[in-house]
């Protein structure tokens, strides 16, 4: 299963799972697991039975990459350890086709008591290379993994971080078919990082198959073109990253609201009045919806609703590039506002990844209330200079707190309302203006010592 074989027709797919299941006996004592060997067969078990994994089903075809996303106890990780062959599943089927590397744990296919250099020939020789070949591959794997002479030396002598480039060079440089990471493993420093993030989408632009498990939609969003959510060892959703992100973070956000206090939408007394008024926080509907699953907070304040204007006021879906665009945010206070409360805007691209943040503070505009209920109505105005592409609009309300070590600096201390992607809108830009990054910024070009 790990060994060279030959390319699988496009047809046949490279990971294949049917019905898959992982089942743990779990004892209360030691001693049950052997009491239970010896008691009759008709005698209620010492054992409870914990389902790691349950009816698991799903394909990935040669060259897909796919995301699997779950919290924690889900069964992401159990999942990848049988697809690697670490693991024998209780019930299903497993197919994965193709020579196969997998960095689940830091260097659990290494010996300790060998050099760096006979662990990777070790491991190059299980992976089907030998003799000129095999020398090639440990000299990429070596210069790739910058350890030097230690690769000389007994496993047992490294670094955590010097083990965990080795072991992801080796799997790196086998030119495996099929690729298995779990994100727990973290590839030394932010050099390190950016250079194993380039190996792998060579990798892949090789038509490597890639799975990939993750706690981050942006990471699943960016490396993979299709996901699937593992809930409680079951597959609740499989299909587009989108789609799959976005129930991802729905399930996330419904969890916390069961564990914070959330503001309802019933009427509030007005500070100051018994027997007064009780007005509600009116709040657009439509915005209701979208972000129904899709926000946290204390709930002190309500974000209301979030408008995309243009340079007229007028409600877009759409923005040229240079374009005035206006961010509205509208904002009620449960009771009194509290103080040094600030709004941020995000615009995220469809990778999820954060492109422009706004933060009221750092333009001077903090809230103060003045009554229970009122109503704020803040813009965020700019140029458009975001590549063309989809993007959507994260609105966070915080109470700001000085940073002791830095004076001067401010954080958000308590999250009083935020919501994700309420709303979503598609950047263009003219031919003249092509925007080759994430955003396109006035820039001026000249001869060093030229001009001003």
């Amino acid at each position: 299963m790990n060994g060279p074989v030959d390319d699988p027709p496009a047809s046949v797919p490279a990971i294949e799972v049917r019905g898959l299941g992982k089942a743990y006996r779990v004892y209360r004592r030691p001693l049950d697991r052997l009491r239970e060997l010896f008691q009759p067969a008709e005698r209620a078990p010492l054992h409870a039975t914990v389902h790691a994994l349950q009816d698991v089903t799903f394909a990935a075809a040669p060259g897909e990459r796919l995301g699997i996303l779950g919290v924690n106890g889900s069964g992401k990780s159990t999942l990848l350890r049988i697809l690697a062959g670490v693991l024998e599943p209780t019930s299903g089927r497993v197919e994965v086709r193709g020579r196969v590397a997998a960095l689940l744990e830091l260097g659990s296919a290494f010996n300790p008591e060998l050099t760096g250099r006979e662990n990777v020939m070790q491991f190059g020789s299980i992976m089907g290379y030998s003799g000129p070949a095999l020398e090639e591959r440990f000299r990429q794997i070596h210069e790739f993994s910058e350890i030097g002479d230690f690769v000389e030396s007994p496993m047992k002598t490294y670094s955590s971080g010097m083990t965990m480039r080795l072991a992801f060079a080796a799997s790196a440089f086998v030119e495996p078919d099929v690729l298995i990471i779990d994100e727990a493993l973290s590839v030394g420093d932010a050099y390190f990082q950016a250079k194993s993030a380039f190996k792998i989408r060579q990798l892949l632009d090789r038509g490597c198959t890639f799975l990939f498990v993750s706690h981050s939609a942006e990471a699943v969003k960016s490396l993979c073109d299709r996901a699937i959510l593992l809930d409680q060892g079951r597959v609740v959703a499989d299909g587009s990253t989108d789609e799959v992100t976005a129930a991802y973070a729905s399930r996330i956000y419904q969890r916390q609201r069961s564990q914070v206090w959330y503001r309802s939408s019933q009427p509030v007394p007005e500070a100051g009045g018994a027997g007064g008024p009780n007005p509600s926080f009116t709040e657009s509907a439509e915005f209701a919806r979208r972000v129904a699953h899709l926000r946290q907070g204390t709930g002190e304040c309500r974000i209301t609703d979030v408008r995309l204007l243009d340079g007229e006021g007028r409600d877009i879906e759409r923005a040229d590039f240079g374009q005035a665009l206006t961010v509205r945010v509208s904002v009620r206070s449960r009771e009194v506002m509290p103080p040094d409360v600030a709004i941020g805007v995000g615009i995220n691209d469809r990778n999820g990844l954060q492109v422009l943040q706004f933060m009221s503070d750092d333009e001077g505009l903090v809230l103060h209330g003045r009554r229970a209920s009122e109503e704020y109505v803040v813009d965020f105005t700019f140029e458009n200079c975001l590549a063309q592409g989809e993007y959507s609009i994260n609105v966070g309300v915080g109470q700001q707190g000085t940073i002791p070590t830095f004076p001067g600096y401010k954080q958000s201390e308590s999250i009083l309302d935020a919501t994700f992607g309420g709303l979503v809108f598609l950047a263009l830009h003219r031919e003249q203006a092509p925007v080759w990054g994430k955003v396109r910024v006035p820039v001026k070009v000249g001869r060093a010592g030229e001009g001003t």
